[in-house]
């Protein structure tokens, strides 16, 4: 069962979900198959690098995009996912901004 998590990574200053991560969508995807009732709320964030005001637009696209996957993809229905941008708030690590250009996700049933 899927509690949230595993990250899906983007590149630098990139919105587009990169063949490697969409494993990732696919198994979150699946669950979301497998529980017709489970709800997620998508989060995105940004690495430090730019202003802030840009770093939070793009986080929101990163999550967006991971939305789109969802729903055009998999055929999950849009309105069991919700989007959320917060850019570069809640730095998993400070010397690696790769780590940090990520969607999360959380169950919001």
């Amino acid at each position: 069962s899927l509690t949230g998590g595993y990250p899906i990574y983007f590149g630098f200053n990139s919105a587009s979900v990169s063949d490697k991560e969409q494993r990732s969508i696919a198994v979150l995807a699946s669950a979301m198959q497998k529980n017709a009732d489970m709800n997620i709320k998508l989060i995105g964030y940004s690495d430090k690098v730019g202003a802030e005001a840009y770093n939070m637009k793009l986080a929101e696209r990163r999550a967006e995009a991971v939305k789109r996957e969802l729903v055009n993809t998999y055929g999950i229905d849009a309105s069991r996912i919700s989007t959320e941008g917060k850019g570069a708030s809640e730095f998993v690590a400070s010397g690696r901004n790769d780590v940090n250009r990520r969607v999360e996700f959380v169950r919001a049933d």
